[in-house]
C-alpha cells in the first residue's frame, strides 16, 4: 500500500485512535512518507495545539496519560518537520 491509499485511514487513526502509543506509532509512520503526507499536515497541527485536560491530583495512570499526550504532540512536530511543514 502506497502512501496516498494509507494517508486517509493513517490520518483517522492519529486523530481518533483512543490509544496513544498507536497515535504516536502513526505520527511515525506519517514523518516516514515524507511530504507525500502534506495533506495530514493540519491535523498534525491540530494535535499539537491541543492541551490536554487539566487535572490537579492525577492518579498513577492519567499522569502516564498526559505524558503519553505530551510524546504524541512531540511525534507530530518531528512528523511535521520531515513533512515539510
Amino acid at each position: 500500500m502506497g502512501a496516498t491509499d494509507a494517508l486517509p485511514m493513517l490520518t483517522y487513526m492519529v486523530v481518533n485512535d483512543k490509544d496513544y502509543a498507536c497515535r504516536i506509532a502513526v505520527a511515525n509512520a506519517l514523518a516516514g512518507f515524507g511530504p507525500a503526507a502534506k495533506k495530514a499536515a493540519p491535523h498534525l497541527k491540530a494535535i499539537m495545539t491541543q492541551q490536554p485536560p487539566v487535572n490537579l491530583n492525577p492518579t498513577a495512570a492519567e499522569a502516564a496519560q498526559e505524558m503519553l499526550f505530551h510524546d504524541l504532540q512531540k511525534a507530530c512536530r518531528e512528523a511535521l518537520a520531515k513533512i515539510g511543514q
